[in-house]
């Protein structure tokens, strides 16, 4: 596999994370307010990805909301060229990592049931369906919620 430098973002890197964006969510992706957000509220765990100086992929991850103690993955994407090449195992490693030095006892997140791709992607790295989520995203579509925990590998 090879090595792609994972660090956090920095101010310059959001043009082209929200071009990976809307790449990968098309009308569903996130904006400039929301990474804007993310940067500015939780910057240890806003990561990317680069191969050769350029950004090739970016993970977001915060604090869950309703339990302090977890994590929460709220986006993930990899530039189309780079995908199945192992930056998003990287990414989830490098962002799993920062929150099992924090105790984390696990880690979620919600992706569309239809998403084979990303839904393999997330169980080669230890998640599992926790439920379905009907009309989770703006067109009615569901989703699954997914979970890893301390004990099937969270910890670093």
């Amino acid at each position: 596999m090879t090595h792609y430098l994972i660090r956090p973002v920095v101010m310059a890197d959001l043009p082209t994370i929200l071009r990976i964006e809307h790449l990968s969510f098309a009308e569903e992706a996130f904006n400039w307010t929301d990474f804007l957000g993310f940067f500015r509220h939780a910057p240890t765990t806003f990561l990317v990805a680069e191969d050769d100086g350029e950004v090739i992929g970016y993970i977001t991850a915060h604090p869950d909301w309703d339990d302090p103690d977890s994590g929460y993955i709220a986006s993930l994407a990899v530039s189309p060229s780079y995908r199945r090449l192992g930056v998003g195992t990287a990414l989830i490693a490098a962002v799993t990592g920062i929150f099992a030095e924090r105790d984390a006892r696990r880690m979620a997140l919600h992706v569309r049931v239809e998403n084979t791709a990303a839904i393999r992607l997330y169980e080669s790295n230890g998640f599992r369906v926790a439920a379905t989520v009907p009309h989770y995203y703006g067109q009615g579509e569901a989703a699954y919620f997914m979970v890893r925990e301390a004990e099937s590998g969270v910890q670093h």
